[in-house]
């Protein structure tokens, strides 16, 4: 059975992580993603320890650049510049991930791609969106985090905000707002024939998340204090606790019978009716509970909670998370002969196999797919020679 996306054409400009990891999904779900990358250096990501030996990159760009081809252009020549345009006009979804004007200036903006291709969906992967104050400022995951409002959420009364351990701006508001707006644009193109601009900001695409906490803040006028956040750590049955051995345990008893199930549960019964007290209680029943569950070690609690009707679950690093009994049993760790990686997160029909695929440290060189896709966009053996010969590919 086709993939949903077989016959679709990604050029990627994209590089490090939010634009990777969009078109990583793209070709998950069957498009061709045609990654195009400088001629020298590469992706930069190429470089990131840990390093895979037999393949002679990264475990990160591995596993992020799965199933793409690779070609190199130099967008500094104009033989560079010709043969994006000639693969643009061949494509179906083009993704950039440059700063807002930089496309523009080696001539590959939208407006003239999108003359010669009516039917391109170009989508713009950058932090703070192609227009604004903000749009040619320099950032990273943290800084979108923090101007989106979303790491006011974390940290506490004794200690400042807490940069999150996982790429939230990046994979969320970034790749995964791509993805689904590059999926709804081949939607509506069926329907007009016409291609788009997307303007993907990771700020915007954080802030769309804050939902509730957005609800509450518009209506009060003001944004949640410490002390005051019902799902930031703030209150006892929300909150991450350390455990005898020093591992931790992460409680979510939200619900009111969740909350006196635990209680009873961890022999503190007197808190049942002060789930959401303010202060000095509050403060009282989150040292309690700090109290009791470092009495006990963490598969102690595992054990005792596992006969609990309540939410709980210990913490577990990557490598205990991707090893454990729901990773195997979901089948979410995969290997395709290169090495392990993470499989798309739905199971959708024909995805059932795995491609086994030769590792080969020659498929994973700068511009390995160069020559074969640019022989597939027209250019003879002659043209492809003088172009290498002038530094334009490689």
């Amino acid at each position: 059975m086709e993939l949903p996306l077989e016959g679709m054409v990604v050029l990627d400009f994209s590089r490090l992580l939010p634009g990777p990891y969009a078109t990583m999904l793209l070709a998950d779900l069957g498009a061709r993603v045609i990654l195009v990358e400088e001629c020298e250096a590469g992706d930069a990501m190429r470089q990131m320890p840990p390093m895979d030996p037999e393949l002679g990159v990264s475990a990160k760009y591995r596993l992020l650049n799965r199933r793409k081809e690779r070609i190199a252009l130099n967008l500094k020549t104009e033989g560079g510049r010709a043969a994006a345009r000639c693969l643009a006009r061949r494509a179906d979804v083009l993704v950039e991930g440059f700063r807002p004007g930089v496309m523009a200036r080696l001539g590959l903006a939208y407006e003239a791609l999108s003359a010669e291709n009516p039917g391109l969906i170009y989508c713009s992967i950058s932090g703070f969106g192609q227009t604004g104050p903000y749009r040619h400022r320099a950032g990273h995951d943290l800084n979108y985090m923090a101007v989106a409002g979303a790491l006011s959420l974390s940290g506490g009364l004794d200690r400042p905000p807490d940069p999150p351990g996982v790429q939230v701006a990046d994979l969320g508001g970034g790749a995964l707002m791509a993805v689904t707006s590059i999926l709804a644009a081949l939607m509506q193109r069926q329907r007009t024939g016409r291609g788009q601009h997307l303007d993907v900001a990771m700020v915007d695409g954080v802030m769309s998340w804050l939902s509730i906490h957005a609800a509450d803040a518009l209506a009060l006028g003001r944004g949640q204090r410490p002390g005051e956040r019902y799902l930031g750590g703030d209150f006892a049955c929300y909150r991450v606790y350390e455990t005898l051995d020093g591992r931790y345990l992460s409680i979510g008893a939200v619900e009111p019978h969740f909350w006196r199930n635990l209680c009873d549960a961890v022999g503190l019964p007197e808190w049942k009716d002060a789930q959401y007290a303010p202060d000095p209680v509050r403060t009282q029943v989150i040292a309690a509970f700090e109290t009791v569950f470092r009495a006990r070690t963490l598969d102690e609690w595992s054990t005792r909670l596992s006969a609990v009707d309540t939410c709980w679950a210990p913490v577990l690093d990557v490598h205990e998370a991707l090893t454990g009994e729901h990773a195997r049993a979901r089948g979410m760790v995969r290997d395709d002969g290169e090495g392990p990686y993470l499989r798309f997160p739905v199971p959708l029909a024909g995805m059932e196999g795995t491609p086994e695929v030769q590792p080969s440290a020659e498929r994973w060189r700068i511009g390995a797919d160069t020559e074969r896709v640019l022989c597939e966009a027209g250019y003879s053996a002659e043209e492809i020679a003088k172009m290498r010969a002038s530094g334009a590919i490689a």
